[in-house]
């Protein structure tokens, strides 16, 4: 090694250098072939990941209780707005003058049901004579109005066209009908 000149010393080590280090490499390289093959390697790229079982009975109940909640809170929406229409409740009453002959009506006028037979009653022009139904003693001509008959409830908003229908007991509304053009009713053989 030369210290005199800097030069020749750089090139001594680059020359030196590599050549120690790949005999140290080579020794420790001899070494480690007493060592068995490592075990082969999965190919994981068809693999999948599962979530753990609880996840999907996670889900289910999640799912259940958020139909649960949604049915519960549509009753109490149902139940609160079968409360604001009963605010317009008037008191109607079934006409035995226009009930069908096979139809029996309660002696409070509030029900109807079909009594399997046609019975003999007087006759009416205003009497339906082919199918079976009945009118009210009261109409309506304007207005917001509220009755029950049978345990269902109607609710009707003249000027807005609206028709709406309830079930009294279980509180739920049934079915509603926007855009109705009321007309006033004339039984001349409309049957």
């Amino acid at each position: 090694m030369n210290r005199d000149n800097p030069k020749q010393e750089q090139d001594d080590f680059l020359y030196i250098g590599p050549r120690i280090c790949a005999t140290t490499l080579l020794s420790h390289t001899k070494a480690f072939r007493s060592l068995k093959n490592p075990p082969p390697t999965r190919d994981w790229t068809t693999g999948e990941v599962r979530p753990p079982s609880y996840v999907g009975t996670l889900r289910r109940s999640l799912d259940q209780l958020e139909e649960t909640l949604n049915m519960e809170m549509k009753k109490q929406r149902d139940a609160a707005e079968l409360k604001r229409v009963q605010q317009y409740e008037v008191d109607v009453t079934l006409d035995p003058d226009t009930a069908h002959c096979c139809l029996i009506l309660s002696e409070d006028g509030k029900q109807a049901h079909d009594g399997g037979v046609l019975k003999k009653l007087p006759d009416n022009p205003q009497r339906f004579t082919v199918n079976p139904r009945v009118l009210t003693r009261q109409s309506f001509s304007s207005g917001r109005f509220y009755f029950e008959l049978q345990k269902v409830g109607l609710f009707v908003d003249y000027d807005e066209g609206l028709v709406s229908f309830y079930d009294v007991e279980a509180r739920v509304h049934i079915y509603s009908s926007a855009g109705c053009t009321f007309v006033a009713f004339v039984n001349e053989n409309y049957d």
